[in-house]
């Protein structure tokens, strides 16, 4: 993931993103044990 898009980078966007790629992560993972 890239960390730096930009000049948004206060404390709350950055949380956001955090919480977005954990999503993305585990939306990955369901997506892979469903192939399975």
């Amino acid at each position: 993931m890239a960390r730096d898009s930009g000049t948004l980078t206060c404390p709350f966007t950055d949380s956001i993103q955090k919480k977005l790629g954990e999503f993305q992560n585990a939306r990955k993972e369901i997506e892979d044990n469903s192939k399975n």
